[in-house]
């Protein structure tokens, strides 16, 4: 059995004079659980990299930020469950953003 992720990084950038440069990423995402057996939730290994390929940030979001409490830990075979979640940024603007699903033992 396998996840796949399907995804959409939606960069907020801060208006000018808003002083330090933050910045709001937002990650969509669908998780498919194309095996025929219910599987655990992954962690999802979030990396963020610079214009050279360089790793600027990497996060690993946990099911019960990403799911909700009390949603479940599991996902069923042959089922899909939409992901969204933000992260802010100071800094350099990340060239490109991947989301790796890890599946948990």
């Amino acid at each position: 059995a396998k996840f796949s992720t399907a995804k959409g990084f939606t960069p907020s950038l801060p208006g000018p004079g808003q002083g330090i440069a933050m910045d709001s990423y937002e990650i969509h995402l669908t998780l498919a659980n194309n095996g025929a057996e219910s599987l655990p939730l992954p962690v999802l290994e979030v990396t963020f990299t610079d214009d050279r390929g360089l790793i600027a940030i990497r996060r690993l979001v946990k099911p019960e930020e990403y799911a909700g409490q009390g949603s479940g830990t599991r996902l069923g075979a042959a089922k899909t469950l939409p992901v969204r979640f933000a992260f802010t940024l100071s800094g350099s603007h990340p060239a490109s953003c991947t989301v790796r699903a890890v599946p948990q033992n």
